[in-house]
């Protein structure tokens, strides 16, 4: 996926969900999860960031 600027509002997530299909991840907008991650290549906050951290 490739996301310009104007699609930092945007939730990585799959848009098609139903009930043989859920969601397995909570819902969190590009621009904060990718901000966490580089957070850690410019000081140490601690753990980094991981997708897992979002698993329902």
């Amino acid at each position: 996926m490739v996301l310009g600027k104007k699609d930092y509002d945007k939730n990585p997530v799959p848009t098609v969900s139903n009930e043989h299909n859920p969601n397995h991840y909570r819902s969190t907008e590009w621009a904060s999860f990718r901000g966490k991650r580089t957070d850690g290549d410019y000081a140490d906050y601690g753990t980094e960031v991981q997708i897992f951290q979002f698993r329902k």
